[in-house]
């Protein structure tokens, strides 16, 4: 957990480059309000996305690039 935004950038940045690790998420929580979360961003390779996550449905992938995880 970081207190700077920044700061979980730049370890979720590096943690999508290594291996087995298919993308890395920053998600914002909004203490004192059980549940509440807001993604912040989504890197894939080191490199951020443009969406900040991946949809619930999987069938939306980071960038909106449609198809299926595992393929």
């Amino acid at each position: 957990m970081w207190t700077a935004e920044d700061d979980a950038e730049e370890r979720a940045s590096k943690v999508s480059t290594d291996p087995d690790v298919l993308a890395a998420a920053v998600t914002r929580f909004t203490l004192n309000t059980p549940g509440e979360r807001h993604p912040a961003a989504l890197y894939v390779d080191g490199v951020r996305q443009r969406l900040p996550h991946i949809s619930d449905d999987r069938r939306v992938l980071a960038n909106g690039l449609k198809g299926q995880l595992g393929r």
